[in-house]
């Protein structure tokens, strides 16, 4: 973390609402208190942009220096579509996968444990394998 750096939380969605009004409240609030990062981890529905609210205030958070960042989502109509793709929003996006890759872990005092790991780096010292 930066030095001299404030972290503001905004609650803006309850029981899996979400309400435009209430997260646009949000954006104004978090650019008023002067924030440099926005991260808003919901999906968006594909639609033009002059119709997407919460699209038009990332681009003013932008124009202010703020950085946007939210989850790609999957709105349909197929499985390869993604929200917020906007060019000044940075996105990320996250993928399921149906099988499991189990892998045996062996700590230091030769202990071992099963984990369904993909990719692990082979320098670990610990391990946690609750």
């Amino acid at each position: 973390m930066a030095l001299h750096t404030c972290i503001g939380a905004y609650k803006t969605c309850w029981s899996r609402v979400y309400v435009n009004s209430v997260i646009l409240a949000a954006f104004e609030q978090a650019i008023t208190d002067g924030v440099n990062i926005i991260s808003l981890p919901i999906g968006g529905a594909i639609c033009p942009y002059f119709f997407d609210l919460i699209t038009i205030r990332s681009f003013i958070a932008m124009q202010e220096g703020i950085l946007v960042s939210m989850s790609v989502g999957n709105p349909r109509p197929i499985p390869q579509s993604g929200g917020n793709i906007s060019p000044w929003i940075l996105t990320a996006g996250a993928s399921m996968i149906d099988h499991n890759f189990p892998t045996i872990v062996i700590l230091k005092n030769n202990a071992s444990c099963t984990r369904a790991l993909f990719t692990m780096k082979k320098d670990l010292d610990v391990v946690n394998c609750l």
